[in-house]
Formats: structure tokens, sequence, C-alpha cells
């Protein structure tokens, strides 16, 4: 989140819109990469490229909303 423009108090700029898109394509591109490795030959490592991958975009996405939250207040 680009918290050094607190001055502007529950507005979103492009760069917090740009990293809740962002996100949410992480988490979209880890269930793919999942799915994918599932029906084709299974390896460790796509296990864990698509985990890394989902568990990137749940935990950006966890800090915009905390940070929202907090603006609220």
């Amino acid at each position: 989140m680009s918290l050094k423009n607190q001055s502007e108090a529950g507005k979103l700029n492009r760069l917090d819109y740009f990293q809740i898109v962002t996100s949410a394509l992480f988490i979209i591109l880890g269930l793919i990469i999942l799915v994918r490795s599932l029906s084709l030959t299974f390896t460790p490592l796509m296990l864990i490229v698509s985990l890394g991958f989902v568990l990137l975009g749940l935990f950006r996405l966890v800090k915009v909303f905390q940070f929202l939250r907090g603006q609220k207040k």
C-alpha cells in the first residue's frame, strides 16, 4: 500500500488500485498453476510455486483491507 500519501485519508490512488488488481491476479495465477499441475504430471515445484502465488496474493489483499479498515476509523 502507498502509505506515503496519508493526507488524502480514505482515497485510493492508482498505485493502490494496481496493487489490489495484481494481488487478485496472483491468486488467480496460483490457482491456474495448481490446477494445471494436478492435471498434468504432478511435481513438488509446481505445488510450491502455485501455493506461493496464492499465499502472496492473499497476504497482499489482507494488508489492503487492513489499511482500508484503518482509514475508516
